[in-house]
């Protein structure tokens, strides 16, 4: 499971039939994925010219990931005078920014690198990612509210190829 923490679309369409628009847009959203593990790292640190070696541990409690995707899509619109419902078919490039919630921790030291425990020696390397693709199916509607101003709500499922995939509701304003 995960939580979606926001998210902002600028989105351009041009006509390919009467009811056909090719999609072209710009994102960001944040996904938040809940996960429970604890890190165990170790160090070295000098002050004073005195060199001390210390280990820790800390629990992960949750990735963030600040998500900006470039998609390209198609959209097919079931036009009527005021409500215009849509189908709507996009595939991404996703720029990703990682981080993650952690708690405070705890942190031992020691004389020697020896004397630390072995658990702690090895080094946690998160394996977060930098990109991924996107495939998003969804629909939703365009309500008219005057000739050049419509409410558009739309609902998408987002298929990720290296995080979770989402769900996203929107509202927006269409010029």
């Amino acid at each position: 499971t995960s939580e979606i923490g926001g998210e902002f679309i600028l989105e351009g369409k041009t006509d390919l039939l009467s009811n056909l628009n090719l999609k072209l847009s710009l994102a960001y959203y944040k996904t938040l994925v809940p996960v429970n593990y604890t890190v165990k790292e170790s160090g070295e640190a000098t002050i004073d010219s005195v060199t001390y070696y210390v280990a820790g541990s800390y629990d992960v409690t949750k990735k963030i990931y600040d998500i900006f995707p470039i998609s390209l899509g198609l959209q097919y619109v079931f036009k009527n005078q005021t409500i215009s419902p849509y189908l709507t078919l996009d595939g991404s490039y996703n720029f990703i920014s990682p981080s993650i919630e952690r708690t405070g921790g705890y942190v031992w030291n020691y004389d020697s690198y020896d004397e630390i425990p072995d658990g702690f020696k090895i080094q946690h390397v998160d394996d977060n990612p930098n990109n991924s693709f996107g495939l998003s199916i969804g629909g939703g509607m365009i309500y008219k509210i005057s000739s050049k101003i419509g409410l558009d709500l739309r609902y998408f499922h987002k298929y990720d190829s290296e995080i979770a995939s989402t769900h996203h509701l929107l509202v927006g304003i269409v010029f």
